[in-house]
């Protein structure tokens, strides 16, 4: 019996394993399944998405939000400015959430408050920064959600900058993959977004001694969930928005951004963000398409100034995004936003790429075509009448002499019209008395020959025809 449940424990053992093997095969058509509710895997140079699951669905962020916080304060603030803590950047803040013990009045370089913030993630180093880069809180919210809309994220709403929980403040793991990709473009963001080290706060003047701390993104550091290639990421979590986690790698030449979002425990996420880069990194290539092999294009482009040029629409020099191996340069579509023509409108030519397939996210992207303009008309609206050159008594004698013209041309192919009907009836008129002449010998000539005759039968009792023998 004992030995029965040691072999049933093994297979078991076995079976799961091979079921693990199979999840994290490198080579695989069919994303892994994940128990995050929500991800997307975006790359980071041209934000196409690779795969995705509910990548648009609205969920709360938890502290994630700090990314947009750290890049917006780092365009709009220096990293050597003073800093003073409000008691309402400080008091605003649930107290069990995480925190440095900033104290009111205390004075900090806005360097500590972002490594503080996306470190330990630190509430109100976070309130502290957003009041001093917009003025107030509110205001700083209604800037984050300003670049959110330029980014383009449609289904993103913030109403503070450390993303404790509101009915109001949610985004999505799409419109998360966008913001971070503007982040890591912001001139020292990811100096902090990937910072491995300890960060030490010297003594204020209300914090005698230093504090330390450093990330809690597991992938970035050694440990159990140490991801190579990993070059920042964030964590979040509430009890409303569970876990979420944003990761930035790099491997084989492709910079990926991973979102996953809604894991239900503490150690899913960081599985899922490393079976997600496993599948796209092992089955993930670069392509390029030379702008020569797409169409070109010529349509006109309207003023409502009275104005209109020619516009010569042509591919860029190469257009470069990532496909599943199993997919293949051959299979992906081409389809063209270029219009019959533009009236007023800027010209924005562009080509969309795409695949069929389930091993990878349908639609690659649409990216920018090359055009130039060349004017075929020009006549400046605020031209004035007297600017306008008047005709003169040669140009009416032309016009007229034209219009004679065109008329005695007229006058003449009716002439010849009438002059051909007139031969066809002549030549119809000839036919039929030849015809009838023809006929009329035709009957004489019979009437001259006998044997020609065509005899009748006679009537019984009647005398024969004169000069003729019975």
């Amino acid at each position: 019996m004992r030995k029965k449940w040691i072999s049933t424990l093994l297979a078991a053992v076995m079976t799961a394993c091979a079921v693990t093997t199979t999840a994290f095969a490198k080579e695989s058509t069919v994303p892994p399944s994940v128990i995050s509710e929500a991800y997307v895997v975006m790359d980071a140079e041209t934000g196409q998405v690779l795969i995705e699951k509910n990548m648009n669905r609205r969920e709360y962020p938890a502290s994630i939000t700090k990314i947009l916080t750290v890049a917006l304060a780092l365009e709009n603030s220096d990293l050597d400015d003073r800093v003073t803590v409000s008691q309402d950047a400080v008091y605003a803040i649930e107290p069990n959430s995480s925190h440095i013990a900033l104290q009111p009045d205390e004075v900090v370089r806005m360097r500590d408050l972002l490594y503080a913030t996306m470190l330990p993630s630190a509430n109100d180093a976070a309130n502290v920064a957003a009041e001093y880069v917009g003025g107030s809180m509110e205001k700083f919210a209604e800037m984050m959600n300003k670049k959110a809309a330029e980014l383009g994220c449609g289904n993103t709403h913030f109403v503070n900058a450390n993303g404790l929980p509101d009915d109001d403040h949610y985004t999505t793991a799409y419109d998360m993959a966008l913001i971070t990709k503007y982040a890591i473009g912001v001139t020292g963001f990811l100096d902090i977004f990937g910072y491995q080290d300890v960060y030490q706060i010297s003594p204020t003047n209300k914090q005698e001694q230093a504090r330390r701390f450093g990330t809690e993104h597991m992938m970035l550091v050694e440990s159990k969930y140490y991801y190579e290639g990993t070059l920042g990421g964030k964590l979040g979590w509430t009890e409303e928005a569970k876990h979420t986690i944003v990761t930035l790698a790099r491997r084989n030449d492709m910079t990926l951004i991973c979102v996953a979002m809604k894991s239900p425990q503490r150690y899913d996420k960081f599985n899922d963000s490393i079976a997600l880069f496993d599948y796209c990194f092992d089955n993930f290539e670069p392509v390029a398409i030379p702008g020569d092999q797409l169409k070109t294009f010529s349509v006109s482009h309207y003023r409502s100034g009275g104005s209109a040029e020619n516009v010569s629409i042509s591919g860029e020099e190469s257009y470069r995004f990532l496909v599943h191996k199993s997919v293949g340069k051959d299979a992906v579509e081409i389809s063209y936003n270029v219009p019959e023509y533009y009236s007023d409108e800027n010209i924005d030519p562009s080509v969309s790429f795409s695949v069929d397939s389930g091993s990878m996210y349908g639609e690659i992207g649409s990216f920018p075509m090359a055009f130039q303009t060349v004017a075929i008309e020009e006549l400046p609206a605020e031209q004035n009448q007297e600017d306008v050159p008047k005709e003169t008594f040669a140009d009416q004698f032309l016009g007229v002499m034209k219009i004679v013209g065109y008329g005695a041309l007229g006058l003449l192919g009716l002439i010849l019209l009438a002059f051909l009907v007139m031969l066809v009836i002549r030549f119809c008129n000839k036919y039929r008395r030849w015809h009838r002449r023809r006929a009329r010998n035709r009957r004489i000539a019979q009437l001259d020959d006998p044997d020609l005759i065509v005899r009748r039968p006679q009537r019984r009792g009647s005398a024969p025809p004169p000069g003729r023998r019975r």
